[in-house]
């Protein structure tokens, strides 16, 4: 939502903002309509249309992989790769339990696919994109709001990143 256009949704969810509704709209449209930040990942990270094509294509593969069905904008947009990594995450918590519930060989299998899906998705698009998208944010952004969601979320690759790797 932080990611989201200031609507009502939005603003539910960051009720503080809710007295600066104009200020975040003009802010919204300046920094992702105006400026060269882009909330899709592979504008940082495909080196040219037919990159960017072969990976979309990755990350459907994704998606259909386990079941997903993105329902709004593009397959790389931040929202849709944030919400399939919350899926996965809970795929694999999900086959945890029943593995410890039943000593089910077949959860335990599926809970490794879904931490091997996790690691892949997030080292291959999530974290490097984000990371330049973040930082892209920091730089540009007049509102405290898009800074300190920008730094929360290189927080977050940065701890998810250490999960991946071990570090």
């Amino acid at each position: 939502i932080a990611f989201s256009y200031p609507e009502e949704d939005f603003f539910n969810t960051f009720s503080n903002y809710s007295n600066k509704r104009e200020e975040m709209e003009l802010e919204y449209d300046r920094l992702f309509h105006l400026s060269e930040i882009w909330l899709y990942s592979l504008e940082y990270i495909a080196k040219n249309e037919f990159e960017r094509a072969k990976m979309l294509a990755d990350i459907m593969g994704f998606y259909r992989a386990f079941g997903v069905e993105q329902k709004k904008d593009r397959s790389d947009a931040i929202f849709n790769e944030l919400e399939f990594m919350h899926y996965l995450m809970f795929k694999e918590t999900r086959a945890i339990n029943a593995n410890s519930n039943k000593n089910n060989e077949l959860a335990n299998e599926n809970a490794i696919v879904c931490l091997d899906a996790q690691k892949k998705f997030f080292n291959e698009y999530l974290y490097p994109s984000g990371i330049q998208m973040a930082n892209a944010i920091i730089t540009k952004a007049n509102n405290e709001f898009y800074v300190h969601i920008a730094k929360d979320f290189l927080d977050f690759l940065d701890e998810e990143n250490k999960y991946y790797t071990g570090a």
